[in-house]
């Protein structure tokens, strides 16, 4: 692809991201289930690496824990840790072992979505909360589908976007 449009690709994702992340953070924007909000930036994160280098996956994956470490109580670094890594090997999995399909991109972004919030209760809800099992189904098992449904409107339209640069660029 020539160097304009590549940059162009670029501000558009980066565009979109800004914009999801502004839908995650805002105030009732976002409809809760069972007092639980979505974190579309999990399965943004996940389909960003699916189209890009290791290299662009890592940044959107830091930039991605650092916005939302910004607005977050608990231990800082968790969720720039937590997506980074996250990037690094969905694009080392697409690069080396999966195909970039539909598919691929639910399954890839399940388990993203479930790691995280299993991770989550079990660093931080599980010591501090008295029925652990309860707050594990009720908000983390909630939290995890709710966020992986965003997995196919971000893989198709980043698809798309992908296809269009590159033939464009032919």
């Amino acid at each position: 692809m020539r160097d304009g449009r590549r940059y162009t690709y670029y501000i558009v994702l980066s565009i979109i991201f800004a914009a999801v992340y502004l839908l995650q953070s805002g105030i009732g924007l976002l409809p809760r289930i069972f007092a639980v909000s979505p974190l579309p930036l999990l399965p943004l994160v996940t389909v960003i690496a699916m189209f890009e280098s290791k290299a662009a996956a890592f940044a959107y994956g830091l930039f991605a824990g650092l916005l939302m470490d910004i607005l977050s109580r608990r231990f800082f670094c968790f969720n720039t840790l937590f997506f980074a890594v996250a990037a690094v090997a969905v694009a080392l999995l697409i690069e080396l072992m999966f195909n970039n399909a539909p598919r691929t991109a639910a399954v890839l972004g399940g388990v993203v979505c479930a790691a995280y919030y299993f991770i989550y209760w079990l660093a931080f809800l599980l010591p501090s909360t008295g029925d652990a099992a309860a707050f594990l189904v009720r908000f983390s098992l909630v939290g995890a589908v709710y966020s992986w449904l965003f997995t196919w409107p971000f893989y198709f339209l980043l698809r798309w976007m992908s296809q269009r640069e590159h033939r464009r660029a032919i």
